[in-house]
């Protein structure tokens, strides 16, 4: 509930939210040029890599609309995956009653038939910090690249 909470002190109906494991470089701006455009309620960056077996994928119609998202496969090999930023119409999220929900699981994944959910691909330089090898070499990786 914690992004739902968040939402709510929000003035602005388009928010963007990012996840706090994960470091991808998109350019926000055209992100949110290409929402708005396509008349999203929500967009999601997503990135393709050489193996999405870690992550799950996500499935887009010819217009760039995510479809499905497909649950981690050991045996998946390139493919296109959620990036963890989204520009999302808060106004979206009012009838999720769960005090506590997975944005991921309980909203984008039953909300593609019922929501326009539209994809921003990027090919800038993304790190998934979410596990201890990645944290590791995210603090290398970061600190090398972002240190003036």
């Amino acid at each position: 509930g914690a992004i739902r909470f968040a939402l709510m002190q929000c003035s602005s109906d388009e928010v963007f939210v990012l996840n706090g494991d994960t470091f991808f470089t998109v350019d926000l701006n055209a992100l949110e040029q290409s929402h708005f455009q396509s008349g999203a309620d929500i967009t999601i960056a997503v990135k393709e890599v050489d193996n999405a077996s870690r992550y799950g994928s996500v499935e887009l119609d010819g217009s760039g609309r995510i479809t499905s998202f497909r649950e981690k496969d050991p045996s998946q090999g390139s493919g296109l995956i959620n990036g963890g930023i989204y520009l999302i119409n808060k106004q979206k999220l009012q009838n999720v009653t769960k005090a506590k929900f997975s944005l991921e699981n309980d909203f984008f994944k039953t909300g593609c038939s019922s929501f326009k959910i539209m994809s921003f691909e990027s090919t800038e330089f993304f790190l998934d910090m979410g596990i201890p090898e990645d944290y590791s070499r995210a603090q290398s990786v970061l600190f090398q690249t972002y240190t003036p």
